[in-house]
């Protein structure tokens, strides 16, 4: 009893000389919370995240190269002639600015999400129709495409086999079609972030999210190669920005840079048309 008395009366002097000596220089004290504020808090929340990451099973594999949008854009041909199967947030203006010589069609059923008229006046066509009529609009450019993008829009339409196999029939010899969807497993993914993490969260998402499976049996069905495929996209770039900001993502509520990568929210199909 006495020693162990003993050891806390001197763990209470060295606490106390620590206080002491952080209070007399005050340098070392700014000095010394700066270090933890900066390097030690940062590491530790990560080293947190990580471990609550692999119990949800969303570091199941490595990140993956950046297979995104933009980067397929950059692989095409200049002059291609694409067509973009729901055309909403920008994506006229943005693909024009990485394929500025391209001719562009885009094809929706609404002005979604066009920020500014300077979007819609990119394109070299803009057509607007009506939602029973989407599916067959498509079929106007049968065999004279190079080039379909089709991103966040399967999830959107009643009849989805149909646009698909639509979109495919579209396009030329050697000709690219780039999809980008919600994963199944995103059905299960945290609810009631803005911006839409749980496939459910977005009202305007019809049935259930697209198959794989089916998505690719269509594609093989109408001769096309897959070039890549991946249910839960993660890129490593996406991913580190996911990591950084899945903290302030799950307390505000709210979809930050690289949240979808992180949790793998969306599938993405490169594949070609062979004949």
């Amino acid at each position: 009893m006495m020693k162990n008395y003993k050891f806390q009366n001197k763990i209470t002097q060295l606490k106390h000389l620590i206080r002491k000596f952080l209070k007399k220089d005050t340098f070392y004290f700014l000095f010394i919370k700066r270090i933890y504020l900066l390097i030690c808090k940062p590491f530790l929340t990560i080293v947190i995240l990580i471990i609550d990451l692999k119990k949800k099973q969303l570091i199941t594999k490595p990140p993956d190269n950046d297979h995104s949008k933009k980067k397929f854009l950059l692989t095409l041909n200049p002059n291609s002639k694409i067509l973009d199967v729901g055309c909403g947030n920008n994506s006229p203006l943005l693909t024009k600015k990485i394929v500025p010589n391209c001719f562009y069609i885009g094809i929706d059923i609404q002005d979604y999400n066009q920020e500014t008229y300077e979007s819609i006046k990119s394109a070299d066509e803009y057509h607007i129709v009506k939602p029973d009529e989407f599916d067959k609009k498509i079929l106007d450019f049968q065999s004279q495409i190079d080039v379909v993008i089709s991103s966040h829009n399967l999830e959107h339409c009643y009849e989805r086999r149909n646009v698909l196999a639509n979109m495919i029939k579209t396009l030329k010899k050697g000709g690219k079609i780039y999809l980008e969807f919600p994963t199944y497993s995103s059905t299960s993914f945290p609810g009631y972030r803005d911006g839409c993490l749980n496939y459910y969260d977005d009202k305007t998402h019809m049935y259930l999210p697209p198959d794989f499976g089916e998505v690719i049996s269509i594609l093989n069905k109408e001769n096309c190669k897959i070039i890549y495929a991946n249910t839960n996209y993660q890129d490593v770039i996406g991913w580190l920005f996911g990591l950084f900001n899945e903290n302030s993502s799950f307390k505000t509520k709210e979809v930050r840079e690289g949240t979808w990568s992180l949790w793998g929210f969306q599938t993405i199909v490169w594949a070609e048309k062979m004949f």
